[in-house]
């Protein structure tokens, strides 16, 4: 697993969180709600596929830095402070 791509992955106001684990879990969540758990797969910089019980729920794919898929884009954990230096 690239660790790269592994951390808290979150929305710009904070509500949508995605954690990419080591071992190709992931937890998804929602204000502070729990939505999804799975498996994710990564080939290059694509996110090629988000599982949850054998069923695909979506694909995303890392540009400059976001993980984009589905309506919100998604900075890792810490940008803020990246931006602000």
């Amino acid at each position: 697993m690239d660790n790269e791509f592994v951390g808290m992955w979150l929305s710009a106001d904070h509500q949508v969180r995605k954690m990419l684990l080591p071992n190709g879990r992931f937890i998804a969540m929602l204000g502070g709600d729990i939505r999804h758990q799975g498996e994710y797969r990564i080939r290059d910089r694509r996110i090629v596929a988000y599982y949850k019980d054998g069923t695909l729920l979506g694909e995303g794919e890392f540009i400059d830095g976001v993980l984009h898929g589905g309506p919100v884009a998604l900075y890792a954990e810490g940008y803020e402070e990246l931006v602000a230096a």
